[in-house]
């Protein structure tokens, strides 16, 4: 979402972090513990981590799901530990919801079971995603904080364009990949889906903490790197 990713989204920011996702801590705050990872105020670990800051004390310092997904609180930037008041929990699960299908229609017009144009049904699918936030926040979360629209703004408007733009330099490969991982992104809280779609398609292409690409540094923060090699060294010398 932050668009590191090179081998789809690179540069591409999502406009719907700080709905997803809530920093308790601002970009410079200290955190509880060393960190493993951390991106700014975001901090987290990696699945499988075997790196020696994962089991770390994190609670009031980890980034946690926000607004959207669970009715938590907005990031707005400022942070905060979260509490039970932080937010009012009720955010509904979904089930199929109408991006869904969007994004369901334009794979089976992608996979040649459906007729129809799957890049004007892509676009649709996307534009869906973000109205569903706004809906979600405004009719079921109703926060007491304020919460910017996110709909037809321009940073969700210039996020989608900067897709299409990729998607239609993409070869067909390439198009499938870049539906199921907008559908997985839209996804958010509702892991069954998301694992289902994986198994069917092989898309997204997941995280590898081994890739030196996708996480620079291997299991640990890049920063940490020449610490680490360093203690290494002084252990070897001894």
């Amino acid at each position: 979402m932050k668009g590191y990713n090179p081998n789809i989204n690179s540069g591409i920011e999502d406009p719907r972090i700080p709905y997803y996702i809530y920093n308790q801590i601002g970009a410079t705050d200290a955190s509880q513990s060393n960190t493993e990872y951390r991106d700014g105020g975001f901090i987290s670990i990696y699945f499988g981590s075997k790196g020696p800051f994962r089991d770390g004390n994190q609670q009031n310092s980890i980034s946690l799901f926000g607004i959207y997904p669970v009715g938590g609180r907005y990031d707005d930037g400022d942070g905060g530990t979260a509490a039970a008041a932080s937010g009012t929990g009720a955010a509904p699960y979904r089930f199929i919801t109408y991006a869904d299908r969007l994004y369901l229609e334009a794979e089976l017009i992608d996979a040649g079971l459906a007729t129809g144009n799957k890049r004007n049904v892509f676009e649709e699918a996307m534009m869906a995603s973000m109205e569903q936030v706004d809906y979600v926040i405004t009719t079921f979360v109703k926060p007491t904080q304020a919460v910017p629209a996110l709909y037809n703004t321009s940073a969700a408007n210039n996020y989608i364009f900067s897709v299409l733009a990729k998607y239609d330099a993409a070869n067909a490969t390439k198009k499938t990949e870049y539906i199921m991982t907008q559908k997985w992104l839209s996804s958010i809280g509702s892991a069954v889906d998301q694992y289902t779609d994986y198994r069917r398609t092989g898309y997204p292409i997941l995280f590898d903490p081994n890739n030196q690409t996708m996480a620079p540094g291997g299991f640990v923060q890049p920063q940490l790197m020449e610490t680490l090699l360093l203690m290494d060294l002084s252990q070897k010398l001894k």
